[in-house]
């Protein structure tokens, strides 16, 4: 796993929102405190070494220190002091025949241990199993479940088996009939088998579980106050079975016996659970691992083992690993969901107590939105949004402080909109909103002041996916450009001029206008407001300057080359302080910043590996430190790269939301006596999602 970089706290601004951590496929994660601050980490292992990220003590992480020699291809890890100089150390495998120990050194880094035979390793348990005081190794596989017994300062024996020719999945280690002796649940692929402990490391068959299918994952906890323990019980990831539908919990009787209790729900199918008191009320609740692109669910205890219906958290989707625990001294129980597949990210989901976690403002939708324009449509100083949805534009009012609640005030019906912008067309003080119309047309909405607009009004044109605003004719009124090639000149009255031709001629014949960025500069020493646009030819997106002769006409800028990676989309900033406008362009896993050379043409810069086939790129200043920064979407969270004022970037910081995003914006939410309250405004796939910038 590739982790972020730190930042100095006066130049990383923080948001009301989850922190995601960039990362490889995380397979599994442990959280333990690997460097002796008595603060928990994050160690994770994607297919290669253990990666580490670093706890502030504050819920937030930095990256740690490599290791290597560890092994060449780890999916399973587990940690636990195993030569007792108080170091905590970690048990790797790489799930077909090997295990390897890795001591730490008490930095956040490992040292190569013994390699540990094994005929195939599901799951790693640590435990005293034969009361010596020295934690051994359980290794659960498709031949049993195997032994390792510490024979001091991290040395171990060959292996013991039990339930030999039997697939154990998983294992969870307690004493469950209160003799003192540790007692082991081994999840067989029939249920679960509970194991006796007799002293000395021997065990005998104790009852057998008939489950729902094979138990991959179990946690031993006293679920219902009574001072026995209880089992919970689901598939686990090794075996990743959908069908699980549920957590089975069964209660203690204290005699080494269990009883069937009560299941909770998990329709998406579960298949990892973990105890802690989340609410703080003292009673263990469940927290699962779930198939769903909200990966992490919480049951809260009701008492006497019963659980309340899930509640379920965004987070990296399509998990490989989970963990919780208390990140914060003094902190509550917060959860670390680690991605795999499509998501690799790392999710850390800070509680704020009584159950709920921070985690931004959402605004929930029926349908996935669509693009939205924000301004304060009301005249109360709040930022309100307009979002275009399939059938045409709803005005959601906020109706408290600067990040909601929003409440629908109006919905206008359009007929296949595609982008939204807003700006005083009419000069009457109050924000109007253009809509392109895919189909064909331009519907302008005029605004009343009082978060209510005009019927709207449709310019001919073309069909068009994308507009953009500016005086491009120096009159003192807002125009607007269409991927449509036309332009529209306001006459500051709300009406536009019959659109004129972009650009004359036949370029856009055989290059389709795919997108287009006003450039507010000197792009070619001129005092004009020029354009940069994407264009695409054949199955190739290309990037393209018109440059503004004055008055609005426009003509095509130097050719500036095929760029290699097709970008989607572009933005335009000042990146290396030259005072000439740049341009950043998005396409595949690299965005590139093409450096400004004051006569319309550019230069490559430092390809910027930042926000993992990012999307919906912005630019702005985000930290306050007067140099420009850019941000964009990747899918499940917000992509923050800060400039460092010469054309160069810090690796990026990732800001949490919900699945699906889409359009992203920064924006003034609120004006307050002490000052202005920024934050990212998305759309993902159930609604908007407001981040709140804490601090600049």
């Amino acid at each position: 796993m590739a982790a972020i970089a730190s930042f100095a706290e006066a130049q990383t601004p923080t948001f009301f929102a989850r922190a995601d951590y960039a990362g490889g496929l995380a397979y599994a994660m442990v959280l333990a405190d690997f460097n002796g601050d008595g603060i928990l980490d994050i160690a994770c292992v994607d297919g290669g070494q253990p990666q580490v990220l670093l706890g502030k003590g504050d819920g937030t992480f930095s990256p740690g220190p490599s290791s290597s020699g560890l092994g060449p291809s780890n999916i399973n890890l587990t940690a636990g002091d195993l030569n007792g100089d108080g170091k905590v150390d970690l048990v790797l495998s790489d799930g077909t025949g090997s295990v390897q120990i890795g001591f730490g050194n008490g930095d956040g880094t490992f040292q190569p241990g013994p390699v540990l035979t094994d005929l195939g390793a599901y799951s790693i348990t640590i435990a005293d199993v034969n009361e010596d005081g020295l934690p051994d190794i359980l290794l659960s596989s498709p031949s049993g479940l195997l032994v390792f017994l510490n024979q001091g300062s991290g040395a171990f024996g060959s292996y013991n088996t039990l339930l030999s020719g039997s697939t154990v999945y998983a294992t969870v280690v307690g004493d469950v009939n209160g003799d003192g002796i540790a007692d082991i649940v081994a999840g067989t692929g029939k249920g679960a088998q509970v194991l006796l402990g007799t002293g000395g490391g021997s065990f005998q068959n104790g009852q057998a579980l008939h489950l729902q299918n094979a138990a991959g994952s179990m946690i031993l906890a006293d679920v219902n106050g009574d001072g026995k323990l209880d089992l919970a019980v689901t598939a686990g990831a090794p075996v990743l079975c959908p069908s699980w539908t549920k957590v089975s919990v069964l209660l203690g009787n204290g005699d080494g016996t269990f009883s069937a209790h009560a299941n909770v729900s998990i329709p998406e199918g579960a298949y990892g659970v973990q105890v802690g008191d989340i609410n703080g009320d003292g009673r263990p609740d469940l927290v699962i691992l779930q198939n769903s692109a909200y990966p992490v669910s919480v049951a809260f205890n009701l008492g006497g083992g019963t659980f309340a219906r899930p509640i379920s958290y965004p987070a990296a989707s399509l998990a490989g690993g989970f963990g919780i625990g208390p990140l914060r001294k003094p902190g509550l129980t917060d959860i670390v969901v680690a991605g795999y597949f499509l998501c690799p990210f790392v999710s850390v989901l800070l509680n704020e107590g009584k159950g709920t976690f921070e985690d931004g403002i959402r605004i929930p939708m029926s349908t996935p939105p669509g693009p939205f324009a924000a301004a304060d449509f009301n005249d109360d100083g709040l930022t309100d949004l307009a979002v275009l949805t399939s059938t045409g534009v709803s005005i959601y009012q906020n109706s408290g402080k600067g990040y909601g609640p929003f409440t629908v005030v109006g919905t206008y019906t359009l007929t296949s909109p595609s982008f939204i912008v807003t700006a005083d067309f009419n000069k009457d003080g109050h924000p109007d909103l253009a809509v392109s119309l895919s189909g064909g047309g331009i519907a302008i909405l005029l605004g009343q002041g009082n978060g209510q607009f005009a019927a709207p009004v449709t310019l001919s044109s073309g069909a068009v996916s994308m507009i953009a605003l500016g005086d491009f004719n120096e009159d003192g009124n807002v125009d607007i450009v269409a991927t449509s090639n036309q332009i529209f000149f306001g006459k500051g009255d709300g009406t536009f001029a019959a659109p004129q031709p972009l650009l004359a001629g036949t370029f856009f014949t055989n290059n389709t206008l795919a997108w287009l960025t006003p450039v507010y500069g000197n792009l070619k020493n001129n005092r004009y407001l020029d354009l940069a646009v994407l264009a695409k030819s054949y199955a190739y997106d290309h990037f393209y300057t018109l440059i503004n002769n004055g008055k609005g006409a426009f003509h095509l800028g130097a050719v500036n080359g095929d760029y290699e990676l097709a970008p989607a989309e572009l933005a335009v900033a000042d990146f290396n302080g030259d005072g000439l406008p740049d341009l950043l362009l998005s396409g595949g896993v690299y965005e590139y910043v093409m450096l400004g050379n004051g006569d319309g043409t550019f230069k490559y810069g430092t390809p910027v590996v930042s926000t993992l086939s990012g999307s919906n790129i912005m630019t702005g200043d985000f930290n306050g430190d007067g140099k420009a920064d850019f941000a964009a979407t990747t899918g499940g969270n917000i992509g923050v790269t800060l400039g460092n004022g010469d054309g160069t970037f810090q690796n990026p910081f990732f800001v949490g939301t919900d699945p699906g995003t889409g359009f992203l914006q920064y924006v003034e939410l609120e004006k307050t006596p002490t000052g202005r309250q920024f934050g990212f405004v998305t759309s993902t796939g159930d609604g908007i999602d407001i981040s709140l910038q804490l601090t600049k």
